[in-house]
């Protein structure tokens, strides 16, 4: 137990503290939520913790994370699948208790023997400097995000030709039929899921996330945290969106069209809705998250809706020996670590 004189740390397994619960539930995003331990409760080696810190019986900050082992090198990443982690505090002694929790954290690593330990920040918290002054990572991964400023006019800030476009693409839309419908049948969910989203990221190529992901902030979480939006075509969906509501921002955790309807611009037509609603929260922030590279289109489409562009990163710190770790072919290591973001490619000597 790490003991900052008033404030101590330790590990958390069995998530039953109810004053850790509130403290959570008020001040958490989605990704650092209790509920998130369910969606690794069927992986193997993925060990969910949260290290605690609290002053007698008030939780001041808390930070989940999983300890990944793996015969090659124990790692420790927060969150895999879900992007964002990290530490959340009490914002009264927030530079102390990033301090301990880091500190604690390090020494956890040593114990069980971990060889990388990385934290992937929310970008929104502006930690930034509080990570490079007390974890002091040894590796920094920039990583972009797209994000509407919902203090500012949006849809003002389009250009006018997109604006024209927003308008006649969502008439385009409910022209041909389609109806957005919200929705937290796990059917409905298991529909998409196995023929939009599998169909769609084989075909392109990107990281799937395992269905655990999107069941447990259907079946988990409350509605006014969690919006699962579907675009249906003659009851078949076509289309679906998971936006989570952190508070501060309302994230587009994941969006995916069946290619074979992208003409009916289902797409444009739950964007759009979404906005709306981050809106309607209080929210400060739309963040549209991050694409595959800044020339992309898709990244151009966010930009033609007045999206401005920010940075997060993605944190290691080397908390043991590396030395044969880094001369293991990237082949193994994606196969051994899936998920599992371990350090950048260009550290592997066999690349």
């Amino acid at each position: 137990m790490e003991d900052g004189g008033h404030m101590k740390c330790y590990i958390e397994r069995s998530i039953e503290d109810k004053d850790l619960i509130e403290f959570l539930y008020e001040n958490a995003i989605n990704q650092q939520f209790y509920f998130v331990e369910k969606i690794y409760e069927d992986m193997k080696n993925y060990d969910f913790n949260y290290i605690i810190c609290k002053n007698k019986n008030n939780v001041l900050g808390a930070m989940p994370f999983i300890l990944y082992k793996n015969k090659y090198g124990n790692i420790i990443h927060s969150m895999p699948y879900v992007g964002y982690g990290g530490i959340v505090s009490d914002m009264s002694n927030k530079e102390e208790i990033y301090s301990l929790i880091i500190n604690f954290l390090k020494e956890y690593a040593k114990k069980e023997n971990v060889i990388l330990t990385t934290i992937c920040m929310y970008p929104f918290y502006n930690d930034y400097e509080l990570y490079k002054k007390y974890f002091d990572a040894d590796f920094e991964r920039k990583n972009f995000y797209q994000y509407l400023d919902l203090n500012e006019d949006v849809f003002k800030n389009m250009t006018s030709k997109f604006r024209g476009n927003l308008r006649r693409n969502i008439k385009k839309s409910q022209n041909y039929g389609v109806k957005l419908v919200e929705s937290y049948s796990l059917e409905d969910l298991y529909q998409w899921y196995h023929h939009v989203y599998l169909k769609r990221l084989n075909e392109t190529g990107c990281a799937i996330y395992p269905y655990s992901v999107f069941e447990t902030y259907i079946r988990y979480y409350d509605k006014n945290r969690v919006k699962m939006v579907y675009g249906k075509l003659d009851d078949k969906i076509i289309a679906g969106g998971l936006f989570l509501n952190q508070g501060l921002s309302v994230d587009n955790f994941m969006r995916v069209v069946d290619g074979d309807y992208f003409h009916t611009q289902v797409g444009t037509f739950i964007d759009h809705w979404s906005i709306e609603y981050a809106k309607k929260t209080g929210a400060r922030y739309y963040n549209w998250q991050s694409c595959d590279s800044i020339d992309s289109p898709i990244f151009k489409y966010k930009k033609d809706w007045g999206s401005k562009s920010g940075y997060h990163y993605y944190l290691t710190k080397i908390t043991g020996d590396i030395s044969q770790f880094k001369r293991i072919p990237l082949e193994i290591i994606k196969e051994s670590y899936k998920g599992i973001y371990v350090m950048p490619y260009e550290a592997f000597e066999n690349q």
